[in-house]
């Protein structure tokens, strides 16, 4: 062998004897990945072996479930540079790689089993014997991406009122958390009236006047006297044709006082009580307050209507 082979022979094994961490490697990204944990390091995108310490970095940290992300080369060789990590590296390949975070999307099914198990307690009773109040989810449900054990909780529950209410809700998992609005339709039943006969104003209900119906209350427009003990007490304020549904505007309550009608009234003064005549001048329910005449000095006052026939003045 001549002197010149020699030396190359020399020179080759020197290099072959060399350490490996003295040699170039490659960083060479794969076009995408996908992972079931929140945690990236670059021994998992990479297409090729790479220096134990290098692929043991980390480039993503929290990755949402269901979603991606995106790693760029460049920014992954800076990290590379940051941590001294980055000797005789040599790039090629994707100039990027996606990265998938899978995550099993929840069935709606058993998202509305669990809403209507944590509206149970804020469900109105039914009355006695009147139909159970039930609950109707309208609309469709949404089926996030979480990972995990998950469970469903209200944001600022209250009780539930008889047709559409709008329910907040909050969705949380081992990683992942979600919130929507679902619309609960809630089927409570009441008791209508409607008209037996015509009914004139100044008319007491008496109960025989009016015939009740179980309704559900959710199908109802607004302003319907609902229940029997609404009815108790009450005079009609407007005629009411027979077989009309009875409604709020069309009674008030019954007076016991009515314009022009004497009344006692009662003064009190400093924990004396006298009482005197009066005139009403309108009509009134207990407790409320009217306009009455003194007979006594004339004068004008409003009383709080106690009774029958009877007024009271605290002055």
């Amino acid at each position: 062998m001549t002197p010149r082979g020699i030396r190359l022979l020399i020179l080759l094994l020197a290099a072959l004897a060399a350490p490996a961490a003295a040699r170039a490697w490659v960083l060479e990204l794969r076009e995408s990945w996908s992972t079931d944990g929140a945690v990236v390091r670059l021994g998992d995108v990479a297409a090729g072996e790479v220096p134990a310490a290098a692929a043991a970095l980390v480039l993503a940290a929290d990755g949402t479930p269901g979603g991606t992300l995106t790693l760029d080369r460049g920014a992954v060789l800076r990290r590379l540079v940051t941590e001294r990590l980055a000797a005789d590296v040599v790039c090629r390949g994707p100039a990027s790689c996606v990265v998938t975070f899978a995550a099993t999307r929840l069935d709606p099914a058993r998202i509305e089993t669990a809403l209507r198990a944590a509206l149970a307690a804020w469900v109105p009773p039914s009355a006695p014997d009147g139909p159970p109040t039930t609950l109707e989810i309208a609309g469709d449900l949404p089926s996030p991406a979480l990972d995990g054990a998950w469970s469903l909780s209200l944001i600022e529950p209250r009780p539930l009122l008889a047709g559409r209410n709008l329910v907040r809700a909050r969705l949380e998992a081992g990683r992942g958390a979600a919130r929507f609005t679902a619309t609960v339709v809630c089927h409570l039943h009441g008791e209508i009236a409607r008209a037996r006969s015509d009914l004139q104003p100044g008319q007491p209900l008496d109960g025989e006047q009016l015939s009740w119906e179980w309704c559900d209350l959710a199908g109802l427009r607004g302003g319907e006297l609902v229940g029997r003990a609404a009815a108790a007490g009450m005079t009609c304020a407007a005629p009411v044709p027979a077989g009309a549904v009875l409604r709020q505007a069309a009674v008030r309550r019954t007076p016991l006082v009515t314009a022009g009608q004497r009344v006692e009234l009662v003064l009190d003064r400093g924990g004396v009580s006298v009482t005197t005549m009066a005139v009403a001048r309108e009509d009134g329910a207990g407790g409320e307050q009217i306009s009455v005449r003194n007979e006594l000095d004339g004068r004008l006052v409003r009383a709080r209507v106690e009774g029958p026939g009877r007024v009271a003045w605290n002055r």
